[in-house]
């Protein structure tokens, strides 16, 4: 299995934010520089490009910057002339505190960016956010939205032809009817 790495980028939640932070900062190319940093760290100059791990950077702010009125945003390589995808082991996932779309991962942005917001079914993250730490519900969020990305990338690279079933299993270490579970789950 290939190996992966993840980083999430915190901003606003434990940065100052004001209203046109967004503006004065580019908020993808800092993820982009980010991400840049990690690839470095990951690869020795004598390592094959092949041996960079896959690579999710998961971008928690207070804002919806992309402005399209979600509260996740998965980003990933697209040809424009054909959509078809690619896939050079690098994704992005924005996730917002703004867009409150009544899902889990919405009620942990409300709980980790507001002081008085109160979840019964969070109380360790607020706890958790008093200590300055990062609750296991917050790392559990994170690793299934990885997953959830890696999963939505490889179906969408199995259905344009560019790899195959066999593959797809191998690479996610799946049989084929938890694999069509999956998609039903995500319904993609």
């Amino acid at each position: 299995m290939r190996k992966i790495s993840y980083l999430a980028c915190f901003n606003a939640i434990n940065e100052v934010e004001n209203n046109t932070y967004g503006e004065k900062h580019d908020q993808q190319r800092r993820v982009r520089y980010y991400g840049s940093m990690i690839d470095v760290k990951n690869l020795s100059p004598n390592q094959n490009f092949s041996e960079l791990p896959d690579l999710y950077m998961i971008y928690l702010t207070l804002r919806d910057f992309i402005g399209l009125g979600r509260t996740i945003y998965h980003v990933e390589r697209q040809i424009a002339e054909t959509q078809s995808y690619l896939n050079n082991g690098y994704h992005e996932i924005y996730i917002n505190a703004e867009v409150d779309d009544k899902s889990s991962i919405a009620e942990v942005m409300k709980v980790l960016s507001t002081t008085d917001y109160v979840n019964n079914n969070f109380k360790t993250i607020t706890r958790m956010k008093e200590e300055k730490i990062m609750p296991v519900e917050v790392e559990r969020a994170i690793e299934g939205l990885r997953e959830e990305g890696e999963i939505k990338a490889y179906v969408n690279l199995l259905r344009e032809g560019l790899i195959s079933e066999e593959v797809v299993l191998n690479k996610l270490n799946i049989s084929k009817e938890e694999l069509n579970k999956k998609i039903k789950e995500l319904g993609i």
